[in-house]
């Protein structure tokens, strides 16, 4: 468990990291005319919106379905190292996944007066109200197909996203920004 920990990070980190590596973190699902029909194969998206767009756009559930591919291989290679890798960076990108501002191009509130709702979810709230929580293992549920899972669970964050900037809204609205009444109230 902490070598999971401790390397799940890893993809923030790649030095240099190239335009495509940057977009697997994200799913902007409001650039695309009808979100809910995004093709899931990455070549028929590139054919019909472009490489370049498609990038741009974020690679989120190609990278899930690239890291349980490279942890599948190489649990079945026996190649124990590899698969604690890829059982880590996968474990990254399924946080991500589940992160409603990951799949919206207003991925900080900047085009909705929420600047920095972001950080303030991920580095404040998060640690102060949930850091401590142990969440036990439920039932383990095989997935099929960890591509279609993936745009199932982005296309769920993407229907969050617009009560989270409510949530900062009225948080805003009844104490000041970054007290710990706002938190207290964007908890709640």
């Amino acid at each position: 468990a902490s070598f999971l920990a401790s390397h799940s990070t890893d993809p923030d980190y790649i030095p240099n990291r190239t335009a495509e590596q940057r977009a697997e973190h994200f799913l902007d699902m409001d650039l695309y005319p009808e979100p809910a029909d995004i093709p899931q194969s990455r070549a028929a998206a590139e054919k019909e919106f472009g490489r370049d767009a498609v990038i741009e756009r974020g690679l989120l559930p190609w990278a899930v379905e690239r890291e349980h591919r490279r942890m599948a291989s190489a649990l079945k290679a026996g190649n124990w190292e590899e698969a604690r890798l890829a059982a880590a960076h996968l474990s990254h990108f399924v946080a991500d996944v589940h992160m409603p501002l990951h799949a919206t191009s207003n991925y900080d509130g900047q085009k909705t007066g929420n600047d920095g709702i972001h950080g303030r979810i991920e580095y404040e709230l998060i640690p102060r109200y949930h850091g401590a929580t142990m969440v036990l293992p439920g039932e383990i549920k095989p997935i099929a197909d960890p591509l279609n899972w993936a745009f199932a669970e982005i296309g769920k964050s993407f229907s969050l996203i617009q009560p989270l900037l409510d949530a900062d809204n009225a948080a805003r609205r009844a104490a000041v920004l970054d007290s710990e009444a706002y938190y207290a109230e964007l908890e709640r």
